[in-house]
This record gives structure tokens, C-alpha cells and sequence, in this order.
């Protein structure tokens, strides 16, 4: 019989491709409506996922990225990744992340024909108009 601790496997390294992991605990994408309305990080996200790093795990999946605002906008408050222009706080979120060992990833997010009007200001866009 084995002498190694079950759950030993969580705490070891493991390669994602080429990136190598600290450990194999994951944060999962959240939608915490803690950007600004115009998709900027703010530093109430920043604090959220800092605590998440700080808290052991070895990646940390960010939001839900909006890729194509407003169109595809499905909260409030979400994170735009559209355009360049919010590469310095992306930026600034990632280096909160790593500053604890932790690897950081985005969700990519549209939300399709569940964009509401009162988030984007226009029709929802999706690949069919049938639900």
C-alpha cells in the first residue's frame, strides 16, 4: 500500500502546453461585474483576484472578456478586451496575479443573443435568430 497522501498530486507542478503551472488548483472564470461600465479594470477586480493568487493557486482564470463591446456585452460591469486600449490594466491585473507565483488566463465571453439592450444599447448579435 502507498504511503503518498492522496491528494498529493494537487500540489505538484504540471505543464499546460508549455506553460508551467505551480500547482494543479484552478480559479475558475467568474463574472463579478467589477469592471467599469466601459470594460476598465478597477482596482476592486484587482483586489478580487490578488486574493484568489494570494490564496495558493496555481491559475487563475479572469471574468469573462468581452471581445466584442458593446455587442457582445452580458453584464454591466464586465471586462473589454477588444481593444488595445485595455492592455494597461489588463496588464496591471496579470502582474497582481503573478506577483504570487500564479499564472493568469482570461475567459473569452460574446453573449450572443443573450446580450440584453439595456447593456449595449443595441440588438443582441448571434449566428442564428432561432434560439
Amino acid at each position: 500500500m502507498s504511503t503518498t497522501p492522496r491528494w498529493e498530486k494537487l500540489f505538484q507542478p504540471i505543464h499546460l502546453g508549455e506553460m508551467a503551472v505551480k500547482n494543479r488548483f484552478v480559479v475558475a472564470p467568474i463574472g463579478t461585474n467589477f469592471a467599469t461600465a466601459d470594460g476598465f479594470v478597477t482596482e476592486q477586480l484587482k483586489a478580487y483576484y490578488g486574493e484568489r493568487a494570494g490564496g495558493g493557486a496555481g491559475l487563475v482564470i479572469v471574468d469573462e472578456g468581452c471581445v466584442d463591446a458593446p455587442t457582445g456585452k452580458g453584464t454591466a460591469y464586465q471586462t473589454y478586451i477588444d481593444d488595445d486600449k485595455y492592455i494597461p490594466g489588463l496588464s496591471e491585473l496579470a502582474s497582481v496575479i503573478q506577483k504570487y507565483g500564479a499564472k493568469a488566463a482570461i475567459q473569452l465571453h460574446h453573449a450572443g443573443r443573450l446580450a440584453a439592450i439595456r447593456y449595449t444599447g443595441c440588438p443582441p448579435v448571434a449566428s442564428s435568430a432561432i434560439a
